[in-house]
Formats: C-alpha cells, structure tokens, sequence
C-alpha cells in the first residue's frame, strides 16, 4: 500500500502509483516483486537473485538497465540479493562474461527506509 498511498488524494486517480510515475516520467518498467517475511533476509535475497536472472532472461525484448527500489526491510533484501554471488564473477566461471548476470544491467538502488543499521525494536 505505500506504493499508492495517497493516490486518490493527490493525483486524482486511485491506480497512479510510485511505479506508474517511474513509468511514464523515466521510460521504465515497474515490477512489484514480495518477499516472504517469514524467511531470513539473507534466503530472500537469495530467492531475488536467481527470480532477477529468470526475469531478464524472459523479458520480451533485451532488458538495458535495471533499477532497484527496496522499501524498509526491502532494501535489505536487495542488499543481499546483490551480494548473493561473487562480483564481478571469477574468470572462467560461469557468467565470467557478465552477460547473463542482471548485476551487470543494474544502474541504479534506491533504498527507502531501509534499516541498513539494524532497527531500535530488534
């Protein structure tokens, strides 16, 4: 619900949301993508990793860029989904040439409210 908080309110229309902004004013594509927070950050970053590589290999047409946007405990995901693997990767390992690893088309992560520090109630 934070993507469209407010919506109706400010933009006069309940479906604009974050993603249809970065849509319209940035030539992007915006995938909402979950975790399930009853497993660790770490096993979801994990998950995002290889979910990120099957994403840009489906895509419909050759995928230039991509950005992250992680809310609060999302950022920490994106974190780990970054870290998940060795980068850039080793020579002669597989993806050596970057070409089928979606770290290689990232350009830009932005975290909102991402505990980055640990969180005061934890």
């Amino acid at each position: 619900h934070s993507w469209d908080w407010r919506s109706a309110h400010v933009h006069g229309a309940p479906d604009v949301t974050y993603g249809t902004l970065l849509e319209a004013d940035h030539d992007r594509s915006a995938v909402y993508i979950r975790y399930n927070s009853g497993l660790a950050i770490a096993e979801n970053g994990t998950h995002l990793d290889a979910l990120l590589g099957d994403l840009i290999a489906a895509w419909p047409v050759p995928v230039r860029s991509l950005s992250l946007v992680g809310h609060s405990m999302g950022g920490l995901v994106c974190r780990c989904a970054m870290a998940a693997r060795p980068w850039p990767p080793a020579e002669g390992s597989e993806g050596s040439d970057h070409g089928d690893d979606w770290r290689a088309l990232l350009d830009a992560t932005v975290w909102l409210g991402s505990p980055v520090d640990g969180a005061p109630m934890e």
